[in-house]
C-alpha cells in the first residue's frame, strides 16, 4: 500500500456561523457615521439651549425694568428721560437702555426698553415696548 502525503486541511469545510470581515467593517462605518451625527446634534442642542436661556433672561430683565419705571414714574411724570445702564449681579453681562417717545395720545408716552448681552454684531438683544401715563 502506498502512502500519500497530505498537504493542508483535507477535511471537508464546515459552515461557520458569524460575520465576515467586510460585514463587520461596514457595520463599524455605519455606527461611526450615526455617532458623528448624534454628537453634532447634541452640540447644536446645547448651543441653542444657551441662546434661548439668554433670550428668556433678557425678556424677564426688560419686564423687570419696565415695572421699575412704572412704579418710579407713577403719576409724577418726572423722569421721562432716555437712560442706559447695566444690571446688578448676577446679571452684569446684560445692559439696558430706555428710550421715551411721544404718542398721538395726549398724556401718554411710549417707552422702548432694550436689553442686550454678548456681541452686538450678533444682534443679541431683546426689545420691549410699552406705554406709560404722564
Amino acid at each position: 500500500m502506498e502512502k500519500r502525503a497530505v498537504c493542508g486541511n483535507s477535511l471537508p469545510r464546515q459552515k461557520v456561523a458569524g460575520f465576515t470581515l467586510l460585514e463587520v467593517m461596514i457595520a463599524l462605518v455605519v455606527v461611526a457615521t450615526v455617532l458623528t451625527v448624534l454628537i453634532g446634534l447634541g452640540t447644536r442642542s446645547v448651543s441653542t439651549h444657551e441662546r434661548l436661556q439668554k433670550t428668556t433672561q433678557g425678556i424677564l430683565l426688560a419686564q423687570t425694568k419696565l415695572t421699575e419705571l412704572e412704579t418710579e414714574l407713577q403719576g409724577t411724570g418726572v423722569g421721562f428721560s432716555n437712560e442706559k445702564g447695566r444690571f446688578d449681579p448676577p446679571f452684569e453681562l446684560f445692559t439696558w437702555e430706555t428710550v421715551f417717545s411721544s404718542t398721538p395720545v395726549e398724556g401718554v408716552k411710549q417707552v422702548d426698553i432694550t436689553v442686550a448681552w454678548g456681541d452686538t454684531k450678533r444682534n443679541e438683544a431683546v426689545q420691549l415696548a410699552s406705554f406709560l401715563f404722564e
